[in-house]
């Protein structure tokens, strides 16, 4: 367990490292994103404690590749080879941050996917990878609410080139790249932000998905937990 933890810290800094620098790719636009759709239900994110959260990304081993700037179509790209690391992680949004999953979800494992629970000193999330099968990648998760709250949930899916847990084999231009989930088609539940007092979430979070997308093409989902 200690060594799982220390490969996906490791590979959290990677790829953090890896988004910051251009290394030398000779274009003033050289990040590369790969687009996968990510459905998560219910689609207006308010439940009760004990309902389900069901989370579903599923793509064909043919996915888009955009420029990171101008969002230009470069090319579909042949991802069957690639290593994928998608893990699901949460950021309470009332109060202090908090980052531990278990202490507000309960996850329903599904034994025919290799995903699991990773805890370490500051968080706990879910960790895992796809199931490729008929020329496609699938992953379903189930969450249960175990008690109330705002909460930002994040469901990514990581490339790295230096973890060997996680190479990144993606046939790309150049090295710097990432995988961009669109949750529900691009669409965040606003009103869930408006409701908060916090401006962080009510002003500069609602400025952000309306300039960037930086929430819903960034594997965010925020919902609402009512006893």
């Amino acid at each position: 367990m200690v060594k799982l933890i220390m490969k996906v810290s490791s590979f959290f800094f990677c790829l953090s490292c890896a988004l910051l620098s251009c290394n030398g790719c000779g274009d003033d636009d050289c990040f590369y994103k790969y687009v996968i759709p990510v459905s998560i239900t219910p689609e207006d994110g308010i439940l009760k404690v004990g309902d389900t959260i069901t989370i579903v990304s599923k793509f064909p081993r043919m996915i888009r590749a955009h420029k990171w700037q101008s969002n230009d179509i470069i090319s579909s790209v042949d991802v069957s080879n690639v290593k994928f690391c998608p893990f699901t992680s949460i950021n309470t949004m009332v109060g202090p941050s908090d980052y531990f999953l278990h202490k507000y979800f309960e996850f329903i494992e599904d034994r025919k996917y290799n995903y699991n629970w990773v805890f370490s000193n500051g968080a706990s999330s879910l960790f895992g990878e796809y199931l490729f099968d008929n020329d496609s990648f699938k992953l379903e998760i189930k969450l249960i609410a175990k008690a109330p709250g705002y909460f930002l949930l994040y469901q990514k899916s990581g490339l790295n080139a230096v973890n060997s847990e996680c190479p990144n084999d993606l046939p790309d231009h150049c090295f710097e790249s990432e995988i961009w989930p669109e949750v529900n088609g691009g669409t965040l539940n606003l009103e869930l932000f408006q409701e908060l007092a916090d401006p962080h979430w009510n002003t500069w979070a609602v400025e952000q998905e309306n300039k960037y997308h930086a929430f819903s093409k960034r594997g965010a989902y925020v919902c609402k937990v009512v006893e």
